[in-house]
């Protein structure tokens, strides 16, 4: 049965989180698969709980590749407060994103889904070995600059741009990032949660980047392939456009993306 998206987006929240995410799952790939470089979503992952993860479904029309073979960095399948995740232990578990040309791309929008058991910083999904000092980098954290949630990005050189969220540790939460480098700095990069646009900022930078994005691989769950900012905690989607969304469809997302994780 096709459910309409106006419909997906007001799901009953008390519905059983199969028939939520379900639906979540289908209005995401529907609306947004056309722009889609990579999804990565842990509901309906074959492995086991607490088996270790060497490769992940990538949910778009991409196959982009999304795996670790170094077993010591590998997350593990499983699930917090009953939403399916892949969950990184703070030390140096990541999945690596194969490479992503966007160095024609204007705009790109990521959408993440993620939990924090305690206030420890990592990295969500980045892309570049390290976005503030490779030409065109990009990065969604957690608890970076000793704050909850920040996404950045930069033109290298340590040149970037950042907006940091405050979010409560011990709960789901989920986040879209527009960046759209043809706008003028301050409207450059806006932050969406479940919803709704976010306008106030634990810190703020809005330094006009203009620079191109790259031709990189990406990683989810720390730095450089667990070589740093390795994140405590687990993550439900990650989702990677390569267009601006509006502020609609943004605010769209980022509850339609709670929704396919089971979090809404």
């Amino acid at each position: 049965m096709i459910i309409a998206a106006r419909q997906a987006r007001t799901a009953n929240r008390f519905a059983p989180r199969q028939t939520r995410s379900a639906v979540g799952v289908s209005t995401v790939r529907g609306k947004y698969g056309p722009s889609a470089r990579f999804y990565l979503t842990a509901d309906g992952s074959p492995v086991a709980t607490g088996t270790a993860v060497s490769r992940v479904q990538d949910w778009s029309a991409r196959n982009t590749s999304i795996s670790q073979s170094t077993a010591s960095k590998q997350p593990l399948a499983g699930s917090r407060q009953g939403i399916p995740c892949y969950t990184f232990d703070g030390l140096n578990d990541a999945l690596e994103v194969a490479t992503i040309n966007l160095s024609a791309t204007q705009a790109i929008t990521v959408a993440v889904v993620e939990f924090r058991p305690v206030a420890t910083g990592g990295t969500i999904w980045e892309f570049s070995q390290n976005q503030n000092f490779f030409a065109g980098g990009f990065g969604a954290f957690a608890n970076d600059i000793g704050q909850d949630f920040a996404a950045a990005y930069s033109t290298g050189g340590g040149a970037y741009q950042y907006k940091v969220v405050g979010s409560a540790i011990g709960s789901w939460r989920a986040w879209v990032v527009v960046a759209n480098r043809a706008l003028a700095g301050v409207d450059e990069q806006k932050v969406f949660a479940q919803g709704a646009e976010i306008n106030t900022f634990i810190a703020n930078l809005t330094a006009d980047i203009t620079g191109a994005w790259g031709n990189y691989a990406s990683w989810i769950g720390s730095r450089n392939n667990g070589t740093s900012y390795a994140m405590n905690g687990s993550v439900a989607q990650v989702l990677l456009l390569d267009r601006a969304l509006s502020t609609s469809e943004a605010s769209a997302l980022s509850l339609e993306i709670a929704q396919a994780a089971g979090v809404a």
